[in-house]
């Protein structure tokens, strides 16, 4: 489910229709670009259409939440996995519908301000509930008997809360959007009471896309976390409002090849004896032989740092993970083409149970210790790697590792 979002440009005004996981605002009226961040949960609402002895700051807003992304689990033997695109009621009162269907994807959804009239009913449902009563929608859990899991992890591409406008009329509840009434009787001081007023800290704050070391313009994809100088060869990636020096290194390649970006994510393990590489080839029974090298090696898992199918997700990270060690030491330059990043280091770190169950050539040691094993990132690294066209796959050069081209352009629409 594809949605779109009307984002007034914050330079003109002009209205700028972008995918609810973009961040860069190209505006073609006044030519400013500005990047768009959240400091909160992003929050949107269906534009209402109203009945003329209904105003604007009649209505109430109740709240959604939309989920788009993966669930992952383990029973012991395979991890499994299924796309969810949802939302899911957070209010908690009753005889509302459950989810609001295909309408988020067919009308542009509004950007909630601090100066939207009308009250927003509170969430009273909790996240991860939401979370597991969708996921029971999925073939991976309502396909299981008994439901019980070793491990279950959401791996979210987008998390948002999209607001449903509602009216009160002669004592019933109606939808602001389609006018149908939604319950026969409900008194509007208990919405009263329940509800608050729109909130600053509830809009997108935007920030200037000049580079913060020399000045110039930066490039990116609309959705791409990373933003690039060419002029100074810098990597910038938004934190906590403003622009850092992106943590990265570039492994050489040849002369035309592409680069594709991976998280190099350190780990320290609590739970059981998870410290060095050669740790993890016994835990999960990899043929090879462990070699000095392996248990100097510090745990790491390398996993994609662009969104994809979750097959391909898994099978990249378990992959790149097992050769880790095939690859030069890189250099801080971002010069070459490159592929976004599209995957925050939080979300590719709440994978690591599922990598790491997913690389097992034999399940007898994991699912003894899985259930007890927490794993703590302290510093993640971009490591962009070098690739080569070769038709319907690219090549990484060092370790010959194929990733399907369509795989990439699917992440880029997902």
């Amino acid at each position: 489910m594809e949605l779109t979002v009307a984002q007034p440009c914050p330079t003109c005004g002009a209205e700028i229709v972008l995918r609810e996981d973009e961040r860069l605002l190209r505006c073609d009226y006044c030519d400013v670009n500005n990047y768009m961040v959240h400091s909160s949960l992003p929050r949107f609402l269906l534009p209402a259409r109203l009945p003329t002895h209904i105003q604007q700051r009649d209505l109430f807003y109740l709240p959604y939440l939309r989920f788009k992304g993966v669930v992952y689990t383990y029973g012991g033997q395979k991890v499994r996995h299924s796309i969810i695109d949802t939302t899911r009621a957070g209010s908690g009162l009753e005889k509302i519908p459950l989810s609001l269907g295909l309408r988020p994807q067919v009308m542009n959804i509004l950007p909630v301000t601090a100066n939207t009239p009308g009250g927003f009913i509170k969430q009273s449902v909790a996240a991860k509930t939401v979370f597991k009563e969708a996921a029971k929608l999925t073939t991976v859990v309502s396909g299981s008997r008994k439901n019980k899991f070793i491990h279950m992890a959401f791996i979210g591409e987008s998390l948002s809360r999209i607001y449903l406008p509602v009216y009160c009329h002669r004592g019933a509840l109606y939808d602001g959007v389609t006018r149908r009434m939604l319950l026969e009787e409900v008194v509007s001081d208990n919405l009263e009471a329940l509800s608050v007023a729109g909130r600053k800290e509830w809009e997108p704050k935007f920030i200037s896309t000049l580079c913060p070391g020399c000045g110039d313009p930066m490039e990116a994809a609309g959705g791409s976390l990373v933003m690039i100088c060419t002029n100074c060869d810098s990597g910038w990636l938004e934190q906590g409002g403003r622009f850092e020096a992106a943590d990265g290194l570039t492994v050489k390649g040849s002369a035309d090849c592409g680069y594709v970006p991976f998280w190099y994510l350190k780990t320290t393990t609590a739970g059981a004896e998870l410290a060095s590489f050669a740790d993890f080839l016994e835990l999960t029974n990899q043929p090879v032989m462990i070699r000095k090298s392996h248990r100097e090696k510090q745990l790491a898992f390398m996993v994609p740092a662009f969104k994809a199918n979750p097959r391909t997700y898994l099978q990249a990270a378990r992959n790149f993970t097992l050769r880790q060690g095939l690859f030069p030491d890189g250099e801080r330059t971002f010069k070459g083409h490159r592929y976004p990043v599209t995957m925050p280091s939080g979300e590719a770190a709440q994978s690591i149970k599922s990598v790491l169950a997913f690389c097992a050539v034999s399940h007898v040691k994991i699912r003894e210790l899985i259930g007890r094993l927490s794993f703590t990132v302290a510093a993640p690294k971009l490591i962009y790697l070098p690739f080569r066209d070769a038709g319907h796959d690219v090549i990484q050069e060092q370790s010959g590792i194929s990733i399907s081209a369509a795989a990439l352009k699917y992440g880029l629409k997902m």
